[in-house]
Protein backbone atom coordinates (compact mmCIF):
# COMPACT_ATOMS: atom_id res chain seq x y z
CA UNK A 1 0.00 0.00 0.00
CA UNK A 2 1.24 3.37 -0.72
CA UNK A 3 1.87 6.18 1.37
CA UNK A 4 -0.64 8.46 -0.12
CA UNK A 5 -3.24 5.43 1.53
CA UNK A 6 -1.41 4.98 4.67
CA UNK A 7 -1.28 8.71 5.47
CA UNK A 8 -5.18 8.42 5.92
CA UNK A 9 -4.49 5.32 8.74
CA UNK A 10 -3.50 7.66 11.61
CA UNK A 11 -7.66 7.21 12.71
CA UNK A 12 -9.85 4.62 12.72
CA UNK A 13 -12.38 3.92 9.89
CA UNK A 14 -14.97 2.72 12.78
CA UNK A 15 -16.96 5.70 13.85
CA UNK A 16 -18.64 6.25 17.50
CA UNK A 17 -22.03 6.33 16.50
CA UNK A 18 -23.96 6.47 19.41
CA UNK A 19 -24.03 10.15 19.55
CA UNK A 20 -25.82 10.05 15.70
CA UNK A 21 -27.61 6.72 16.51
CA UNK A 22 -31.41 8.75 15.84
CA UNK A 23 -29.73 10.15 12.47
CA UNK A 24 -28.04 7.13 10.70
CA UNK A 25 -31.65 5.11 11.96
CA UNK A 26 -33.59 7.84 10.01
CA UNK A 27 -31.09 7.15 7.02
CA UNK A 28 -31.77 3.84 7.43
CA UNK A 29 -35.83 3.92 7.62
CA UNK A 30 -35.68 6.16 4.09
CA UNK A 31 -33.34 3.48 2.59
CA UNK A 32 -34.60 0.39 3.93
CA UNK A 33 -37.23 -0.15 0.11
CA UNK A 34 -33.78 -0.47 -1.55
CA UNK A 35 -31.72 -1.85 1.24
CA UNK A 36 -33.63 -3.84 3.27
CA UNK A 37 -34.33 -7.29 1.27
CA UNK A 38 -32.48 -9.75 2.20
CA UNK A 39 -30.76 -12.08 -0.21
CA UNK A 40 -31.73 -16.11 -0.03
CA UNK A 41 -29.78 -18.01 2.51
CA UNK A 42 -26.98 -19.38 0.47
CA UNK A 43 -26.09 -15.63 -1.04
CA UNK A 44 -22.47 -15.16 -0.60
CA UNK A 45 -20.77 -11.88 -2.03
CA UNK A 46 -18.96 -12.74 -4.98
CA UNK A 47 -15.66 -10.66 -6.03
CA UNK A 48 -16.34 -8.52 -9.23
CA UNK A 49 -13.16 -8.28 -11.23
CA UNK A 50 -13.87 -4.67 -12.35
CA UNK A 51 -14.24 -3.60 -8.22
CA UNK A 52 -11.57 -5.43 -7.04
CA UNK A 53 -9.10 -4.00 -9.82
CA UNK A 54 -9.82 -0.51 -9.18
CA UNK A 55 -9.70 -1.11 -5.52
CA UNK A 56 -6.08 -2.53 -5.97
CA UNK A 57 -5.27 0.26 -8.29
CA UNK A 58 -6.40 2.52 -5.71
CA UNK A 59 -4.25 1.15 -3.14
CA UNK A 60 -0.92 0.96 -5.53
CA UNK A 61 -1.44 4.82 -6.08
CA UNK A 62 1.96 6.39 -5.79
CA UNK A 63 0.73 10.10 -6.38
CA UNK A 64 -1.73 12.20 -4.78
CA UNK A 65 -2.70 12.87 -8.87
CA UNK A 66 -2.91 9.11 -9.36
CA UNK A 67 -4.98 8.17 -6.24
CA UNK A 68 -7.39 10.97 -7.57
CA UNK A 69 -7.88 9.85 -10.64
CA UNK A 70 -8.34 6.22 -9.30
CA UNK A 71 -10.91 6.89 -6.60
CA UNK A 72 -12.94 8.92 -9.37
CA UNK A 73 -12.86 5.60 -11.38
CA UNK A 74 -13.50 3.26 -8.66
CA UNK A 75 -17.12 6.12 -7.47
CA UNK A 76 -17.82 5.25 -11.04
CA UNK A 77 -18.44 1.72 -10.59
CA UNK A 78 -19.75 2.07 -6.70
CA UNK A 79 -23.40 2.15 -7.45
CA UNK A 80 -25.43 4.33 -5.32
CA UNK A 81 -24.55 4.99 -2.22
CA UNK A 82 -21.38 2.86 -2.50
CA UNK A 83 -24.03 0.09 -2.39
CA UNK A 84 -21.93 -2.31 -5.11
CA UNK A 85 -18.75 -1.21 -3.62
CA UNK A 86 -19.19 -1.85 0.25
CA UNK A 87 -19.60 -5.49 -0.21
CA UNK A 88 -16.33 -5.57 -2.76
CA UNK A 89 -14.90 -3.54 0.48
CA UNK A 90 -15.27 -7.00 2.32
CA UNK A 91 -13.94 -9.20 -0.47
CA UNK A 92 -11.01 -7.46 -0.50
CA UNK A 93 -10.05 -6.71 2.95
CA UNK A 94 -10.53 -10.96 3.49
CA UNK A 95 -7.81 -11.65 0.55
CA UNK A 96 -5.39 -9.08 2.40
CA UNK A 97 -2.06 -11.28 4.06
CA UNK A 98 -0.27 -7.69 4.56
CA UNK A 99 -1.67 -5.67 7.37
CA UNK A 100 -1.43 -2.74 5.48
CA UNK A 101 -3.31 -3.79 2.80
CA UNK A 102 -5.86 -4.96 5.07
CA UNK A 103 -6.57 -0.81 6.40
CA UNK A 104 -7.55 0.07 2.81
CA UNK A 105 -11.09 -0.08 2.87
CA UNK A 106 -11.07 1.26 6.35
CA UNK A 107 -8.99 4.51 4.16
CA UNK A 108 -11.58 3.89 1.82
CA UNK A 109 -14.74 4.36 4.04
CA UNK A 110 -13.27 7.46 5.58
CA UNK A 111 -11.88 9.18 2.10
CA UNK A 112 -15.23 8.48 0.71
CA UNK A 113 -17.21 9.71 3.95
CA UNK A 114 -19.62 6.44 3.55
CA UNK A 115 -21.85 6.42 6.44
CA UNK A 116 -22.51 3.92 8.92
CA UNK A 117 -26.28 3.66 7.39
CA UNK A 118 -24.68 2.97 3.87
CA UNK A 119 -22.64 0.13 5.35
CA UNK A 120 -25.63 -1.21 7.50
CA UNK A 121 -27.81 -1.21 3.86
CA UNK A 122 -25.14 -2.48 1.57
CA UNK A 123 -24.07 -5.46 3.74
CA UNK A 124 -27.56 -6.50 5.00
CA UNK A 125 -28.20 -8.29 2.00
CA UNK A 126 -25.59 -11.07 2.39
CA UNK A 127 -25.99 -11.59 6.55
CA UNK A 128 -27.81 -15.05 6.09
CA UNK A 129 -24.54 -16.25 4.09
CA UNK A 130 -23.61 -19.89 4.63
CA UNK A 131 -19.67 -18.74 4.37
CA UNK A 132 -19.13 -19.01 7.26
CA UNK A 133 -15.81 -17.01 6.67
CA UNK A 134 -17.41 -14.28 5.09
CA UNK A 135 -20.46 -13.83 8.04
CA UNK A 136 -18.03 -13.44 10.69
CA UNK A 137 -16.07 -10.79 8.76
CA UNK A 138 -19.16 -8.98 7.80
CA UNK A 139 -20.21 -9.21 12.03
CA UNK A 140 -17.07 -7.78 12.46
CA UNK A 141 -17.91 -4.80 10.22
CA UNK A 142 -21.15 -4.30 11.64
CA UNK A 143 -19.50 -4.72 15.16
CA UNK A 144 -17.72 -1.81 14.09
CA UNK A 145 -20.87 0.41 13.93
CA UNK A 146 -22.75 -1.14 17.43
CA UNK A 147 -20.25 -1.13 19.43
CA UNK A 148 -17.82 -3.97 18.96
CA UNK A 149 -15.71 -3.40 21.77
CA UNK A 150 -18.47 -2.33 24.23
CA UNK A 151 -19.77 -4.58 26.85
CA UNK A 152 -23.08 -3.66 25.61
CA UNK A 153 -23.85 -3.24 22.51
CA UNK A 154 -25.89 -0.33 20.77
CA UNK A 155 -28.60 -1.89 18.32
CA UNK A 156 -30.56 0.98 18.14
CA UNK A 157 -29.16 1.63 14.59
CA UNK A 158 -31.56 -1.34 13.37
CA UNK A 159 -34.36 -0.20 15.12
CA UNK A 160 -35.47 1.76 11.82
CA UNK A 161 -34.76 -1.53 9.50
CA UNK A 162 -37.15 -3.63 11.45
CA UNK A 163 -39.63 -1.61 12.41
CA UNK A 164 -40.18 -0.86 8.28
CA UNK A 165 -40.35 -4.82 8.06
CA UNK A 166 -42.68 -5.85 11.27
CA UNK A 167 -44.20 -8.19 9.20
CA UNK A 168 -41.37 -9.64 7.50
CA UNK A 169 -37.74 -8.37 10.01
CA UNK A 170 -34.81 -9.34 7.88
CA UNK A 171 -33.68 -12.54 9.68
CA UNK A 172 -30.14 -12.36 8.59
CA UNK A 173 -29.76 -8.95 11.24
CA UNK A 174 -32.09 -10.01 13.73
CA UNK A 175 -29.65 -13.40 13.44
CA UNK A 176 -26.44 -11.45 13.73
CA UNK A 177 -27.84 -9.24 17.12
CA UNK A 178 -29.18 -12.24 19.04
CA UNK A 179 -25.54 -14.10 18.53
CA UNK A 180 -23.83 -11.07 19.23
CA UNK A 181 -25.79 -9.62 22.21
CA UNK A 182 -28.69 -11.40 23.48
CA UNK A 183 -29.80 -9.17 25.73
CA UNK A 184 -29.74 -5.42 23.60
CA UNK A 185 -31.20 -7.42 20.38
CA UNK A 186 -34.09 -8.11 22.68
CA UNK A 187 -34.13 -4.72 23.76
CA UNK A 188 -34.46 -3.22 20.83
CA UNK A 189 -36.99 -5.30 19.23
CA UNK A 190 -39.31 -5.32 21.50
CA UNK A 191 -39.22 -1.39 20.98
CA UNK A 192 -40.64 -2.18 17.87
CA UNK A 193 -43.25 -4.63 18.78
CA UNK A 194 -44.37 -4.07 22.11
CA UNK A 195 -45.51 -1.55 24.60
CA UNK A 196 -43.34 0.21 27.05
CA UNK A 197 -44.70 -1.31 30.16
CA UNK A 198 -44.35 -4.77 28.70
CA UNK A 199 -40.54 -3.84 27.49
CA UNK A 200 -40.24 -2.33 30.90
CA UNK A 201 -41.49 -5.97 32.52
CA UNK A 202 -39.03 -7.91 30.11
CA UNK A 203 -36.24 -6.24 30.89
CA UNK A 204 -36.87 -6.85 34.58
CA UNK A 205 -37.78 -10.54 33.93
CA UNK A 206 -34.30 -10.90 31.81
CA UNK A 207 -32.37 -9.71 35.07
CA UNK A 208 -31.42 -12.73 36.63
CA UNK A 209 -30.08 -14.11 33.45
CA UNK A 210 -28.55 -11.17 32.35
CA UNK A 211 -26.42 -11.33 35.44
CA UNK A 212 -25.20 -15.04 35.09
CA UNK A 213 -23.88 -13.97 31.58
CA UNK A 214 -22.40 -10.63 33.09
CA UNK A 215 -20.53 -13.29 35.90
CA UNK A 216 -19.29 -15.26 32.86
CA UNK A 217 -18.22 -12.37 31.10
CA UNK A 218 -16.05 -11.61 33.83
CA UNK A 219 -14.42 -14.84 33.49
CA UNK A 220 -16.09 -15.85 36.88
CA UNK A 221 -18.86 -18.95 37.24
CA UNK A 222 -21.73 -17.90 38.98
CA UNK A 223 -23.22 -19.65 42.22
CA UNK A 224 -25.41 -22.38 42.11
CA UNK A 225 -28.03 -20.03 43.01
CA UNK A 226 -27.90 -17.63 40.43
CA UNK A 227 -27.83 -20.49 37.70
CA UNK A 228 -30.85 -22.21 39.55
CA UNK A 229 -32.72 -18.82 39.02
CA UNK A 230 -31.37 -18.43 35.79
CA UNK A 231 -32.98 -21.73 34.68
CA UNK A 232 -35.89 -21.04 36.01
CA UNK A 233 -36.76 -17.61 34.25
CA UNK A 234 -35.35 -19.14 31.02
CA UNK A 235 -38.22 -21.37 31.64
CA UNK A 236 -41.10 -19.25 31.97
CA UNK A 237 -38.74 -16.55 29.06
CA UNK A 238 -39.39 -19.86 26.61
CA UNK A 239 -43.12 -19.85 26.84
CA UNK A 240 -43.51 -16.05 26.31
CA UNK A 241 -46.15 -15.66 23.27
CA UNK A 242 -43.35 -13.12 22.26
CA UNK A 243 -41.26 -14.86 19.65
CA UNK A 244 -38.36 -12.07 20.61
CA UNK A 245 -38.54 -13.02 24.22
CA UNK A 246 -38.63 -17.05 23.14
CA UNK A 247 -35.30 -16.44 20.97
CA UNK A 248 -33.49 -14.61 23.89
CA UNK A 249 -34.15 -17.62 25.80
CA UNK A 250 -32.95 -20.21 22.88
CA UNK A 251 -29.76 -17.41 22.25
CA UNK A 252 -28.54 -17.65 26.11
CA UNK A 253 -28.95 -21.31 26.10
CA UNK A 254 -26.96 -21.51 23.17
CA UNK A 255 -23.87 -18.96 25.06
CA UNK A 256 -24.11 -19.98 28.56
CA UNK A 257 -24.09 -23.68 28.66
CA UNK A 258 -24.96 -24.43 32.16
CA UNK A 259 -28.26 -22.78 31.45
CA UNK A 260 -29.20 -24.94 28.94
CA UNK A 261 -32.34 -27.41 29.69
CA UNK A 262 -32.81 -30.30 27.30
CA UNK A 263 -36.33 -30.47 27.86
CA UNK A 264 -36.27 -26.65 27.05
CA UNK A 265 -34.18 -27.27 24.17
CA UNK A 266 -36.74 -29.59 22.68
CA UNK A 267 -39.84 -27.24 23.33
CA UNK A 268 -38.22 -24.74 21.53
CA UNK A 269 -36.96 -26.95 18.42
CA UNK A 270 -40.77 -27.17 17.60
CA UNK A 271 -41.10 -23.05 17.85
CA UNK A 272 -43.40 -21.53 14.86
CA UNK A 273 -40.68 -18.96 14.86
CA UNK A 274 -37.62 -20.06 12.50
CA UNK A 275 -35.14 -18.25 14.27
CA UNK A 276 -35.99 -19.73 17.69
CA UNK A 277 -36.16 -23.12 16.09
CA UNK A 278 -32.51 -22.20 14.59
CA UNK A 279 -30.97 -21.45 17.76
CA UNK A 280 -32.73 -24.04 19.69
CA UNK A 281 -31.16 -26.41 17.33
CA UNK A 282 -27.49 -25.15 17.80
Amino acid sequence: MSMFAMASCNRSWSTCHASRAALVGIALLLGCRAYAVEATPATAIAPDPRIQAAISRVAGAKSEEALAEQMRALVALSGPNYRDLIPQLVVFSMQQHDARDALVPGVLRQRLGITDAQLVGALLPYLSTTDAAQRAQLYNWLGAVDGLTGERRDFRVYAAIISARRSDPPLGLVRYMYESDPSSAATIVAEVYAEPEQRAAQIEARRPVDEVRKTRRAARQPDAAQTATARAVLKTLAMDPAWWTRLYAAAVMVQVPELRDPELVEHLRKDPHPLVREFAAR
